[in-house]
């Protein structure tokens, strides 16, 4: 089998992987948000508060377009904003009560994944495992930090 083909199968097996853990929790968690305003919702959790002109940096739009990406995610409680108080000009994001409750049923799943499905791998597959998607992590990073 070509390099291709294994890909091809991985990623075939990764989306058969993660439909089935979908439609497993998607009981408990449903929030109805889009992929772009799930990135956006990542970079706030991440960094707990930010600024408007930070996460547009993060995801490489402009900042009335983050703005707009906001204005929804603010109106459904998922972020809140805020004058920051050093620094008039600046407003500050944060999670809201419902980012808040997606992210605290977000790590439920997680822990219930983690028992379930990956404490079934061996310490020398779990290992493996991290070590590939680091890989491939610094992979993307460098080739995104170099253009290509």
């Amino acid at each position: 089998m070509d390099t291709t083909a294994y890909m091809k199968e991985t990623f075939t097996l990764l989306d058969e992987v993660n439909a089935l853990l979908l439609k497993e929790f998607e009981a408990i968690f449903q929030y109805d948000i889009t992929t772009k305003q799930s990135i956006v919702l990542h970079h706030v959790y991440q960094a707990g508060t930010i600024t408007v002109n930070e996460l547009a940096q993060l995801m490489k739009i402009s900042a009335s377009a983050t703005s707009q990406l906001l204005n929804k995610l603010e109106s459904e409680q998922y972020i809140k904003r805020e004058i920051n108080p050093n620094n008039r000009r600046e407003i500050l994001i944060s999670l809201g009560s419902k980012g808040k409750e997606m992210y605290k049923e977000s790590e439920k799943i997680d822990q219930v994944i983690m028992e379930k499905y990956y404490s079934k791998l061996t310490e020398e597959e779990m290992i493996q495992f991290q070590t590939i998607v680091r890989k491939l992590h610094t992979i993307i990073i460098t080739s995104d930090e170099n253009g290509s």
